[in-house]
This record gives structure tokens, C-alpha cells and sequence, in this order.
């Protein structure tokens, strides 16, 4: 492996890591219930601790716990499916406010970490 290649992959890995401790499950709660919010809406087919159901499984829903997936995608991608929809997703901009959405997002991020 080449010198380059290397301390690509070290930054790579690095910034990954990142992604994965803005804040605690705890804090997290602090600001909106998150989890809650997560749960009632989402967890029905993303499963409660980001694993697709067997409903989720069937409409191609994504395992939030895989780490792959973590680093694969951005917040504000995140933020844009659960507005939009995203494949078979409807979108939940009408059922949830900003904040809800904004949080719910932030759950997804705490799902990728071991818990």
C-alpha cells in the first residue's frame, strides 16, 4: 500500500469516526425526544434499534446500525428522505415539524453507534 493511499484511508476513518459522536443517546434526549419521536414513526419499518422490520425488509429499507451504510450517506441526506421520501418512503414533512425532523435524523446517527 502506498504511502498516499494510506493516509488517505487514515482520514477517511477518521472523519467517519466523527459521524458518530456528536452526542450521547443522553444528550440527545435532552434537546427533543428523539428516540420517541424515532419510534412512534419510524420503527415500524426501520426497526428500534435501525434494523429493518420484515415490513422494512419488503420496501427496501436501509440497516441504520450498519456502519457502511453510516458513512455512506449525509445528514442532510437523512433529513431529506424523512421530508421527501425516499424509494417507497413517503415523506413526513406535512406529519412532523422541522425540529422533529431534525431530531429524528439525530436518532438515525445514534442508531449507527454501539449502544
Amino acid at each position: 500500500m502506498t504511502r498516499a493511499l494510506h493516509t488517505c484511508i487514515m482520514i477517511c476513518l477518521a472523519l467517519a469516526g466523527a459521524l458518530f459522536c456528536p452526542v450521547s443517546p443522553a444528550e440527545e434526549k435532552e434537546k427533543v425526544d428523539s428516540e420517541r419521536i424515532y419510534n412512534h414513526n419510524c420503527a415500524e419499518c426501520h426497526g428500534k434499534f435501525g434494523k429493518p422490520t420484515k415490513r422494512g425488509r419488503h420496501l427496501g429499507a436501509p440497516d441504520f446500525a450498519s456502519r457502511f451504510w453510516q458513512v455512506s450517506i449525509t445528514d442532510g441526506q437523512i433529513v431529506e428522505s424523512i421530508k421527501y421520501g425516499r424509494n417507497k418512503m413517503p415523506g413526513w414533512r406535512k406529519e412532523l415539524t422541522p425540529e422533529e425532523i431534525e431530531a429524528a435524523a439525530r436518532w438515525v446517527r445514534v442508531l449507527g453507534r454501539k449502544r
